[in-house]
């Protein structure tokens, strides 16, 4: 049985670790981010969407659908269209009744390469984190782009992450999955503070390493290593690509 280790913040972590368990995986878990909101940000957004100009609202990623939902109803909401990256945030949204524009890929970059065309001349609002892909800051050469970051994932600490980041150094895990670049940068800054960075960086090199995506891919890059990453960068992406390899 495969020992995987992934990090996801706690509110998404039970649904990724009954898939890989339903899948066969033996499961090791520790959120090494949480979510911090930002209320005036969130305030900000609900008073420029009372604003009928806006166009197009995009989201990027579930949790800032959730959190946007929680504090606002955008089926009152009266705009042109949403656009959502990738089937998660998408499905998280029609949840709520609502159905976006998807692009066929699962990154800001595909936004810009796929919906240019429509959104030229329009106002469009990006509803995201505070750490987003600045690739979809090339829509502003085409519309009138606007950024609204209602929430920041901040380092979580305690003994369940040092428990597993030494049993990766130890070699007892399998597959290690990221899900995204500040993760990594959490992960070995952690690795630093307990003084493993090394052991942990050799671990890394000996065994399976998935990224869901290009960016999260780049950034383990940087510290050396050649993750694997799934054509469909998502966690059942991940899982299949763990199954077949």
């Amino acid at each position: 049985m495969k020992r995987v280790a992934f990090f996801r913040p706690a509110e998404y972590a039970d649904e990724t670790i009954r898939m890989f368990q339903e899948n066969g995986l033996h499961v090791l878990h520790a959120p090494l981010l949480m979510i911090k909101e930002f209320p005036e940000k969130i305030g900000e957004l609900e008073r420029r969407l009372e604003d009928t100009g806006v166009d197009f609202l995009i989201f990027t990623s579930r949790t800032s659908v959730r959190i946007v939902m929680k504090h606002i109803d955008l089926n009152r909401r009266k705009m042109h269209e949403i656009i959502a990256i990738g089937p998660v945030t998408a499905g998280e949204l029609r949840n709520f009744g609502i159905t976006p524009l998807v692009p066929g890929k699962y990154t800001s970059a595909d936004i810009v390469e796929e919906f240019e065309e429509i959104l030229e001349g329009k106002n469009v609002v990006v509803v995201r984190s505070d750490k987003g892909d600045p690739a979809i800051y090339r829509l502003g050469n085409v519309c009138k782009l606007e950024e609204i970051a209602i929430y920041t994932l901040v380092p979580a600490r305690g003994k369940a992450q040092e428990d597993l980041l030494r049993r990766i150094s130890s070699g007892e895990v399998d597959v290690v999955v990221f899900s995204s670049s500040m993760m990594v940068d959490s992960f070995f800054d952690l690795a630093v503070e307990l003084g493993l960075y090394e052991d942990i960086k050799g671990a890394l090199q000996k065994i399976s390493l998935v990224a869901i995506g290009p960016p999260t891919e780049r950034k383990l890059k940087k510290f050396g290593l050649n993750p694997a990453v799934p054509s469909e960068h998502t966690f059942r992406g991940i899982l299949k690509l763990i199954n077949t390899s």
